[in-house]
């Protein structure tokens, strides 16, 4: 933009040059690819993992809590809001049965949700 002299009163000199340091070496280095991730299951609504967490202010719905639902397969996510722990049980049964219902598909296993990088 500076050539077609689109800006004015920006005086650029490209031949200034800068001391290389040491952490802007690294802060622009670059991570060398992902690893690819294996499935455990390919069939989607076979294995869910799930986590459940305390929120430390309480929503306008007056939740204490949220559940993470998340379908290994499709890495469909669902998140819900809890008022108490003991409604996890409850809306975990509710996420199986709809998912049952998408996918034809049983549930076969539960897995926590820190127990696999997603």
């Amino acid at each position: 933009m500076t050539d077609k002299g689109l800006v004015c009163g920006l005086d650029l000199n490209e031949k200034v040059t800068f001391p290389e340091c040491e952490t802007c070496v690294e802060a622009t280095m670059t991570n060398g690819p992902m690893k690819s991730r294996t499935l455990v299951t390919s069939v989607s609504g076979t294995l869910i993992y799930t986590d459940v967490a305390e929120i430390y202010v309480m929503s306008l719905g007056s939740a204490k809590y949220f559940v993470v639902l998340i379908d290994e397969a499709s890495l469909h996510v669902c998140a819900a809001q809890l008022k108490s722990e003991g409604d996890t049980a409850a809306n975990f049964e509710k996420y199986v049965k709809w998912m049952e219902r998408q996918t034809g598909s049983r549930v076969q296993r539960i897995g926590l949700a820190g127990e696999r990088s997603i």
